[in-house]
């Protein structure tokens, strides 16, 4: 279980007015982390921000729940990882905190979806996670976002939920050494290198995996939740230990937005609430 203290700490930073440059002004997560525009999560549907992420059809992030599975209206479908072709190489990157998202950035990569290549650009954190699985939450959620390599204003996604390690399940260490370093970059700009991130154990679990996709939107107004991105959410979850889950949150606070295909509040987001 989460501290109270801690618990108390994402509750305040619903409330902050916070810069969270989604993937950036370019898609990347690139843009100047100091300057990015100011985001409030204390409207955690969106519908404040306006544009797009207010009146947009294809809005993310949602609940995905397995009995919509091939339902036209849902446009939810379920892929195999062996049917994505993924070439992430082990690499030293940088971790950067955007205001409060945290980036893995500066790193290569791609994936190859029914053969159309995406480059990978980058990969960041939301606590608690922004997507649901069947009504559940995740503690926190991990996204590596591509573009399409002949048209970077076409990304695509691949997202996995985390949870707590327990017993049986054990830390994942991509996880682990991409946070490792989070409390070296605690205000908006800060950035330090990673150790060696071995993506290429981390491609194996997904490419392992089974994926929710479904066509949706940013998830925040950077530019404009912007619609078109190709999403594959791994129905499998990762884990981390405690103290990485802990420093992530104590970091990042809350800046997940709130599933746009359930309206209700009453359901609980995981074990933050």
């Amino acid at each position: 279980m989460f501290s109270k203290a801690l618990i108390a700490l994402l509750a305040i930073g619903a409330q902050q007015a916070v810069a969270h440059p989604a993937f950036g002004h370019d898609l990347e997560g690139r843009s100047d982390a100091h300057h990015a525009p100011v985001i409030s999560y204390a409207d955690e549907t969106g519908q404040s921000w306006g544009g797009l992420c207010k009146t947009g059809k294809r809005q993310s992030p949602i609940d995905l729940h397995t009995s919509l599975i091939g339902d036209k209206d849902a446009g939810l479908a379920e892929l195999a990882g062996s049917n994505i072709k993924f070439s992430w190489p082990n690499q030293i990157a940088n971790i950067s905190n955007h205001g409060p998202a945290v980036y893995v950035e500066d790193i290569s990569g791609s994936m190859t979806v029914a053969s159309k290549k995406y480059n990978l650009k980058q990969f960041h954190f939301h606590t608690p996670s922004e997507h649901w699985i069947d009504s559940k939450t995740g503690a926190m959620e991990v996204h590596f976002v591509h573009l399409d390599e002949n048209d970077a204003t076409k990304p695509a996604v691949v997202g996995a939920l985390i949870e707590l390690a327990d017993g049986k399940n054990t830390p994942n260490p991509v996880i682990e050494t991409a946070l490792k370093k989070v409390l070296s970059v605690p205000d908006q700009g800060n950035k330090t290198k990673t150790d060696e991130v071995q993506l290429t154990e981390l491609a194996k679990f997904f490419a392992s995996a089974s994926f929710f996709t479904y066509d949706g939107s940013l998830t925040t107004p950077t530019p404009d939740c912007s619609e078109g991105v190709k999403w594959h959410v791994a129905k499998q979850r990762l884990y981390a230990s405690k103290a990485t889950l802990d420093n992530a949150a104590k970091i990042m606070k809350m800046n997940a937005r709130w599933v746009t295909n359930q309206p209700s509040k009453d359901m609980h987001r995981g074990p933050y609430n």
